[in-house]
């Protein structure tokens, strides 16, 4: 599991590069929606790095698969952050 959900938090440390792969965006889009119903003010994304699109991922794309994506992918994640009623804000915190 690469997002971890600690009080108003999202955790994102998958342990390497942090890489955007499709699987990850769906796992993004997956915790975000129970957090809809809640009433907190505020949901912080927290990456324990930056991260990025999975381009191994995306060289192998085919047309179709490339268009899937784009409108499936982070899109979806996107939109369902949009949906929300509460702020969000992005930490990205170096480990020591």
């Amino acid at each position: 599991m690469r997002f971890r959900v600690s009080g108003r938090d999202i955790v994102f440390d998958d342990g390497g590069m942090n890489l955007l792969s499709s699987d990850a965006l769906r796992e993004l889009r997956d915790t975000i929606a129970p957090l809809a119903k809640s009433d907190q003010p505020l949901l912080a994304f927290r990456f324990a790095r930056s991260a990025g699109a999975d381009m191994n991922e995306m060289i192998g794309f085919t047309a179709e698969e490339a268009m899937r994506f784009s409108r499936d992918g982070p899109h979806d994640a996107n939109s369902t952050i949009e949906m929300r009623t509460m702020e969000s804000v992005l930490v990205i915190a170096r480990r020591d």
